[in-house]
């Protein structure tokens, strides 16, 4: 017996173009498959279809159409998930931040310093002072991509 399934109502000319934008994008991975998961469905490729293409369950593959049906756009994004707390607070990342704008180069320096000038037992490790600065340095190129546009 076939396994019945469901597809997602018809999309208009705005939202096709939408969702395709989103698969062309630097969105999250997850987020680019589910918008061609539901551009898929609405060429009536079938859940099992969609689900052996991208090697998943059909539960899931289910799950992303009706997230598309209750949310649109909004259903696609991805859920924040449970993580280690963060070894900075969020006044302590700021000032973390600080020291990045203004010695940018020299991580290691930077972890020494802030573990010092934030009186921490343990100093931050190095990947969480890189990760500050690595958003900075993103933070920077957008802006510089704004000006130069």
């Amino acid at each position: 017996m076939r396994t019945p399934t469901k597809f997602v109502a018809e999309l208009n000319d705005e939202q096709k173009s939408e969702l395709q934008a989103i698969m062309k994008s630097d969105a999250p991975q997850r987020k680019r498959m589910r918008a061609h998961a539901v551009l898929l469905s609405a060429r009536r490729y079938s859940i099992d279809q969609i689900a052996a293409l991208y090697e998943v369950d059909r539960d899931g593959v289910s799950q992303w159409l009706e997230w598309w049906k209750e949310f649109e756009f909004e259903g696609l994004a991805e859920d924040v998930r449970a993580g280690r707390p963060p070894k900075l607070s969020l006044e302590e990342q700021a000032q973390a931040l600080e020291f990045v704008r203004e010695e940018p180069r020299s991580v290691r320096q930077l972890v020494s310093e802030v573990a010092q000038i934030l009186k921490k037992s343990k100093p931050a490790d190095i990947e969480t002072v890189a990760a500050l600065r690595a958003a900075e340095v993103e933070a920077c190129a957008a802006q510089f991509e704004k000006a130069a546009c």
